[in-house]
């Protein structure tokens, strides 16, 4: 059995890709991009009807059972041999199979286990259906909805489930992503999203969770000018100049508030010098995100600041 589904395996594997392959190839050979849109949603709706995904599955899923009949298999034939040999074989074969069962139910368990198996999906699906985990959506006054039988859908939805779980790790998601921005264009984007998220509940509390508890003074110390000839753009993140007044990469999570100030700071002080920027647009762009989202940050802490 284990030599039939390892074959059975391979050869699904084969022509899966060659499907995949043609998927791909087909509305690709037109240049015109309404053509090629028509086409691949004609094919991927044919796609999802037939069940791709979940046979290229079920392929991954027959080469891992064909592996553990052929170690089961290996374990009795050497048990009717010699006793000694056969517990060396068997208890790696025991503690294999623990480990595989375990990585099959961990998502089950804890949705935010990075252990996963083949049959993960479809455990997922039948423990929803006996017993129905809920998640709270505030967007559905506030109602308690049963969570997908898909188990992606289901982890995205856990994940963005508004707890106070997840206002914290919201926080250390900021945290994350300021600590490792260490160019003005990536700074950009971030900041530039700043203030639309405040126009929600919910990020507003984040937001005011992360400057109240940075520990830091609000006033932000005015940043130091660029250096003559020196444009902010050139500036590479090791510089003494980058960024002045902190370390970028080393900050802790109180003083993350502080840091953000101090970067936008910076950021806003480029747009002193108008010779970096393609066009007006874009130094427009930047002046202005910059000033709502310092003024944005300056009202989550409910306090003052001077901004030179």
């Amino acid at each position: 059995m284990a030599l039939v589904l390892s074959l059975v395996a391979a050869l699904l594997a084969l022509l899966i890709k060659q499907w995949v392959r043609d998927y791909m190839q087909v509305y690709q050979r037109y240049n015109d991009p309404l053509k090629r849109a028509r086409l691949r949603q004609y094919l991927n709706e044919g796609w999802q009807r037939w069940n791709m995904p979940v046979l290229a599955g079920i392929g991954q899923q027959l080469l891992h059972v064909s592996l553990f009949l052929f170690l089961w298999g290996l374990f009795v034939v050497v048990l009717n041999i010699n006793t000694r040999v056969s517990l060396c074989t068997g208890i790696p074969v025991i503690l294999c199979s623990l480990l595989y069962i375990f990585a099959g139910c961990a998502p089950i368990m804890d949705p935010q286990s990075p252990y996963q198996a083949p049959s993960s999906g479809a455990l997922w699906f039948y423990v929803q259906r006996i017993a129905r985990r809920r998640y709270y959506n505030s967007r559905d006054d506030g109602a308690h909805l049963p969570v997908s039988s898909n188990m992606a859908m289901g982890q995205m939805q856990l994940a963005m489930e508004e707890t106070e779980e997840r206002k914290s790790r919201d926080g250390r998601a900021i945290q994350w992503l300021v600590g490792r921005m260490t160019e003005d264009a990536e700074m950009d984007s971030l900041v530039q999203a700043i203030p639309n998220s405040l126009n929600m509940g919910w990020g507003l509390k984040v937001w005011e969770q992360i400057m109240c508890h940075s520990g830091i003074p609000i006033a932000v110390p005015p940043p130091s000018p660029l250096p003559n000839n020196t444009s902010a753009l050139s500036l590479t993140p090791n510089s003494p100049d980058a960024y002045p007044h902190s370390a970028i990469t080393h900050f802790q999570e109180e003083d993350i508030g502080h840091e953000l100030r101090i970067r936008v700071a910076h950021l806003l002080e480029t747009c002193k010098t108008r010779s970096i920027f393609q066009n007006v647009e874009a130094w427009r762009r930047r002046t202005r995100a910059c000033v709502e989202t310092m003024v944005s940050l300056v009202c989550c802490a409910n306090s003052d600041a001077e901004l030179e």
